[in-house]
């Protein structure tokens, strides 16, 4: 019986040392599991607060491409009516030119008529002081012809206060 029994006691400290083995590799892999489980309860937070993040980083793009939009729609809006109010401004300009070019044949053809007034006014009263003094008679005066000369050329004290300033 001794052979049986040192047989059934070397099968025993054998199959210790495996229960051994085998609670130690459990323990291990217990470990090894706890340890996971860690870094899955990590990553599971992290990958919540990186959710979150995106959340708030996919509504801010979302917000800044609808501001966009709407930038965009307001400077489509703005060149439009500027375009608009260039095109008015030089249809202003045209037609203030234009009404400039008459104003100015206006003053002209008036500033013509005074002369051509003050000529006559001036003849009147010299022919009227020569018949007045017999320097003249009637029928010298309606046979008589009357030459007109080119008014003198003047420069026009607007323009040159105009220049000064």
């Amino acid at each position: 019986m001794n052979e049986q029994e040192r047989l059934f006691s070397t099968l025993e400290k054998h199959n210790q040392a495996q229960v051994d083995n085998l609670e130690k590799e459990m323990e291990e892999t217990r470990q090894e599991c706890d340890e996971l489980k860690k870094t899955l309860a990590s990553c599971t937070q992290q990958r919540c607060t990186i959710e979150k993040k995106c959340q708030n980083i996919q509504s801010k793009l979302n917000k800044a491409l609808e501001e966009l939009a709407e930038e965009r729609a307001l400077n489509k809006l703005l060149r439009s009516d500027q375009e608009k109010w260039s095109a008015r401004l030089t249809e202003m300009e045209a037609k203030n030119a234009s009404l400039h070019e008459k104003y100015v044949a206006t003053v002209n053809d008036l500033n013509e008529q005074i002369r051509d007034l003050m000529m006559h006014f001036e003849a009147e009263a010299k022919i009227q002081g020569a018949v007045e003094m017999n320097k003249v008679t009637e029928q010298e005066i309606n046979e008589g012809s009357v030459v007109v000369a080119d008014p003198p050329q003047r420069t026009p004290m607007r323009n040159r206060r105009r220049k000064k300033k």
